[in-house]
């Protein structure tokens, strides 16, 4: 057993990654990766929204610039 005196506190834990319980980092980085591929999917996913709303509103337009009759 190390005394507290002899132990520095770079010995201590400059490698707790390589004592650590394997299951848990994997748990902690599946769910850092998790947050971070949904927080990816929401942008690409609200860009996808606005893409298609610009489309509809061209869309909608042309179908007014070429339609003879009122559409209400």
């Amino acid at each position: 057993m190390r005394s507290a005196t002899t132990a520095s506190a770079t010995n201590d834990y400059s490698h707790w990654w390589a004592r650590a319980n394997p299951a848990v980092l994997l748990q902690t980085w599946s769910s850092i990766q998790y947050r971070e591929d949904t927080a990816q999917f929401l942008v690409l996913r609200d860009a996808e929204r606005e893409r298609l709303a610009a489309e509809n509103t061209q869309a909608q337009a042309a179908i007014e610039a070429s339609s003879p009759f009122i559409i209400p």
